[in-house]
């Protein structure tokens, strides 16, 4: 029974990728098979083929790996097949191949464009220090209390909180509560620096752009740089994350892609990931 339900889902599925091949416009589609260079590995390709549905827009698109995980093969309109090669090349040059914090190209996509945000807004991240977990759920509590609109989000390995504030007064108000709340505590020497947001116009074209992680680390902390990242950016910010490639695939108005990559620089450095872990190793036994 085993070996027939094998053979029976390949084909099951090659079926089913046929047609819908056939219902796509012939007249405004295009289809197109990209050889995968880690072939042999279907995790990649599947992780591929999640993102390219994830962002493609989906009129029109269809999207399946082909046995093996050797390619992956697209047949889309014109214009998302662009998209779709270029989120593919973002893939195959991640780490080790690229440099680490580097971005692809911007791409514009042609979905539905984004409204901009009428205030500005200011990001900033704390690192705590050799402090008990105790110490920092009561510090992220109080600042949740006292900054209700803000976003405030702990990057527990780390022993990081990034705030996402509408005003300046805001940050300064976190930073004494901070203070207040760990001893010897303070910002100099323990923050990154403040990155404004601001005001865009409505009506923005949505950007497609690779986001490189380091390779080497553990999936709780890619989870967490992840989640972090879809926490402080805009609700409306499409995120993806293909593990085996250690890329975060982003897609949104500028602003909040160079908001994103900020937030990577902060979370993602070797001397904070590494030197300063050491200190806060304690909370990551908790």
């Amino acid at each position: 029974m085993t070996s027939l339900r094998t053979c029976v889902l390949p084909i099951l599925l090659l079926s089913t990728s046929a047609a819908l091949f056939a219902q796509a416009d012939p007249a405004t589609s295009v289809k197109q098979t990209f050889p995968l260079t880690t072939a042999g590995l279907p995790k990649y390709a599947m992780e591929a083929t999640t993102a390219l549905h994830n962002i493609l827009p989906p009129k029109g698109t269809f999207v399946f790996p082909e046995p093996g995980g050797s390619a992956i093969t697209v047949q889309a309109p014109a214009d998302q097949m662009k998209l779709a090669r270029k989120i593919i090349t973002d893939l195959e040059t991640a780490p080790p191949v690229a440099t680490q914090h580097s971005e692809g190209i911007p791409f514009q996509t042609t979905e539905t464009t984004r409204p901009g945000f009428n205030n500005p807004s200011f990001v900033q991240t704390f690192y705590l220090g050799e402090v008990s977990a105790d110490e920092i759920n009561q510090t992220v509590a109080t600042l949740r209390s006292k900054l209700p609109t803000s976003k405030v989000f702990l990057v527990p390995s780390l022993g990081a909180l990034v705030l996402r504030v509408r005003q300046m007064e805001d940050l300064a108000l976190a930073r004494k509560t901070v203070a207040v709340s760990i001893p010897n505590w303070s910002a100099d020497g323990h923050s990154s620096t403040v990155f404004a947001v601001q005001t865009t116009a409505s009506n923005l074209p949505a950007i497609e752009q690779a986001l490189y992680l380091r390779t080497g680390e553990s999936p709780r902390f890619y989870n967490e740089v992840l989640t972090a990242i879809r926490n402080i950016v805009s609700p409306l910010t499409k995120t993806f994350f293909v593990y085996s490639r250690h890329t975060i695939l982003i897609v949104d108005t500028p602003e909040e892609l160079r908001l994103a990559e900020k937030l990577l620089k902060d979370l993602d450095t070797p001397t904070i990931s590494h030197d300063f872990r050491r200190d806060v190793g304690h909370l990551e036994r908790k």
